[in-house]
């Protein structure tokens, strides 16, 4: 029963990050808007960054107000969590999809990457 209850909130909060809406930044909007063709890698580039920036200040705040016997595992998770990124990504990429799967592979890395900075921020 325990286990039930435990997977039954688990899954609760999945459907909750699942359900959160990941949104680039205005500043990346307004690039997309005003290049194209190969000039779209540099606004991706700065996006990533940014967000990368923003993950790690999530992470810092939440190790901060977390408990002290939980920053070990979240030190894990989120290890963790960059292989998977990572490796989720690169399947986008392969050379033989061309550009466009490069493309496809730093989308979705900024959009793991912004997803993973709201579920920090929803850690108590």
């Amino acid at each position: 029963m325990r286990i039930r209850k435990r997977i039954g909130a688990f899954l609760c909060l999945m459907s909750s990050f699942a359900s959160a809406e990941i949104t680039f930044s205005s500043d990346y909007d307004r690039c997309v808007n005003t290049v194209s063709g190969q000039y779209l890698d540099i606004c991706m580039d700065k996006e990533l960054e940014l967000q990368d920036v923003k993950l790690n200040k999530e992470y810092h705040n939440t190790m901060g107000r977390i408990q002290e016997f939980r920053k070990y595992d979240l030190r894990k998770v989120q290890r963790l969590w960059i292989k998977y990124r990572d490796a989720k990504c690169e399947f986008y990429y392969h050379r033989y999809s061309g550009s466009g799967g490069l493309t496809d592979s730093i989308q979705c890395t900024i959009k793991e990457t912004i997803q993973r900075t709201q579920e920090l921020e929803n850690i108590n």
